[in-house]
């Protein structure tokens, strides 16, 4: 009986090991996700900082679900950088379909005067590039991404 075990659990175990093997040889991989940035937008101000709402769209080309691991940015307006950070979140993307990934920022009333006076003193648009590398899992491996995207803040 131990026997008939013990070869039960080599087979999974090749099967599983012949799988990847078989996924690397014959170049079977995932699709990208397709990332862009649908808004930004402030959401409030005070004497301490800014709160920037960013929403960005993942659209998954996939016959299988992926789940978001994780987005690393970089957020700039006229080429300095007033935000970085790393989101976190357990969002499962389904097949052929999209979700949204939503990104609160906050940045330093200092770093931000600059886009509070181009927006209500000087009445003008302010356009924010996002940098960012995003992360996901799948059933045939891991999917890395890089995009940059520009939006007006609104």
């Amino acid at each position: 009986m131990k026997t008939i075990a013990y070869t039960q659990i080599t087979a999974c175990l090749f099967l599983m090991a012949s799988c990847t093997f078989l996924r690397e040889t014959i170049g079977i991989k995932p699709t990208p996700p397709i990332a862009k940035v649908e808004s930004i937008r402030l959401q409030s101000f005070d004497h301490k900082k800014i709160k920037l709402y960013v929403k960005i769209r993942v659209d998954n080309p996939n016959i299988f679900d992926l789940d978001f691991s994780n987005l690393t940015y970089d957020i700039s307006v006229t080429d300095s950088i007033l935000a970085s950070g790393k989101l976190v979140e357990d969002i499962s993307i389904a097949s052929k379909g999209h979700s949204n990934l939503h990104l609160p920022i906050n940045i330093e009333i200092k770093e931000a005067a600059k886009i509070l006076q181009l927006l209500f003193v000087k009445k003008q648009q302010v356009t924010a590039k996002i940098v960012a590398s995003a992360e996901f899992l799948s059933p045939i491996g891991n999917i890395s991404i890089n995009f940059q995207d520009e939006k007006t803040i609104k």
